[in-house]
């Protein structure tokens, strides 16, 4: 679908706030300005009846996996020259509690991908530069544009249930980034039906 299926021009812009970050602002859009008949399970479908209220659209209907980054770092070459060098990238799919719970974002399960950041990203600069690195998860809460009515964790409970690929755990994050993001790793996966 081109952008302007779902996102009109007044979404292009902003809406004339300043925001302090993209989701700060209501969903926009939001599934369900389309999709009315799901809100609430209205449409018959068990799923929306049982988690409409709990997990987001995206993370049943997201259709695959979705780009993550890991840590960047910056610093001067031999030649004096600044670079900044990035880990590899992943393809990954993972469920995380909600960091921007909200009225507009109400549920408790998201997508989430990994920012380019690490304890170390300003080694180069000084030591100890981000000395408030565990305030905020590295895990970020997104929303991916790769959505398909029909996707393999919508097919059947067991899906997303039991499946613990999917979810964001503690074995997930890197040791170093426990603490920051304590608030979004799912500590028990929800069990298989």
């Amino acid at each position: 679908m081109p952008c302007l299926t779902c996102h009109d021009v007044t979404q292009y812009h902003g809406d004339g706030t300043e925001y302090v970050h993209r989701y700060e602002g209501p969903a926009a859009p939001d599934c369900v300005d389309c999709h009315s008949d799901v809100e609430g399970g209205a449409d018959g479908v068990m799923q929306h009846m049982v988690h409409g209220e709990t997990v987001a659209c995206q993370v049943c209907h997201s259709a695959g996996a979705y780009k993550t980054c890991y840590g960047c770092h910056v610093g001067k070459d031999d030649a004096g020259l600044p670079y900044r060098k990035t880990e590899p990238t992943q393809f990954q799919f993972k469920i995380g509690l909600n960091p921007q719970q909200s009225e507009e974002r109400p549920w408790e399960y998201v997508l989430l991908r990994h920012v380019p950041v690490a304890r170390d990203t300003f080694g180069f600069y000084g030591e100890d530069l981000l000395p408030s690195f565990d305030a905020v998860p590295t895990w970020k809460y997104t929303t991916p544009h790769n959505i398909q009515r029909i996707t393999p964790q919508n097919q059947e409970c067991n899906g997303c249930h039991g499946n613990t690929a999917l979810f964001l755990t503690a074995e997930d994050v890197l040791p170093d980034e426990l603490e920051a993001n304590s608030s979004v790793v799912v500590q028990e996966v929800p069990a298989a039906k």
